[in-house]
């Protein structure tokens, strides 16, 4: 993917209706194409783990069918249709899911919510339940918060 250069981007001028930005030094924006680009995004990028965190409609996640090979999980209901996911993978586990990667990317082309944290600090909140928003507060050297503009279009990534 040669084109996979970062733009430098206006916080004014992008997606952040679910984002609370308290502490960052810098955000880029990486285009993105398909689901193979997205997939090709987040394999270059450097990080030992990751944390996935969506709004997903309580039909996406059957615990009884989930065999995703994840370090934790954890739950939260956030009314009678919608929850929040959040699931956090090694890197290499968590290329091999293509399956869920296509997932992800299809439904944030329809705009429902996923955000990614490349090597997420243990036991740090990210995702506020109650506000439903994801707090933007980087404190690790190589931790990157990360996600989608409306379509899927660009991928947004906070540093």
């Amino acid at each position: 993917m040669d084109d996979f250069l970062p733009i430098k981007e206006d916080l004014a001028l992008i997606r952040t209706e679910k984002m609370t930005f308290k502490q960052y030094n810098s955000i880029h924006s990486y285009p993105v194409y398909n689901v193979q680009s997205f997939f090709n995004a987040i394999n270059k990028l450097t990080y030992e783990r990751v944390l996935i965190g969506g709004e997903v409609n309580n039909s996406f996640y059957n615990e009884e069918e989930v065999n995703f090979n994840f370090e934790s999980k954890k739950t939260f209901s956030l009314n009678k249709s919608k929850k929040y996911l959040e699931l956090i993978f090694n890197k290499n586990d968590f290329i091999k899911e293509f399956d869920l990667i296509n997932q992800i990317y299809l439904l944030t082309e329809i705009n429902d919510f996923f955000f990614l944290v490349l090597n997420p600090i243990k036991g740090k909140k990210y995702y506020d339940v109650l506000s439903e928003k994801v707090s933007v507060e980087i404190d690790g050297e190589h931790e990157r918060i990360l996600w989608f503009e409306y379509d899927a279009t660009d991928i947004y990534v906070a540093s």
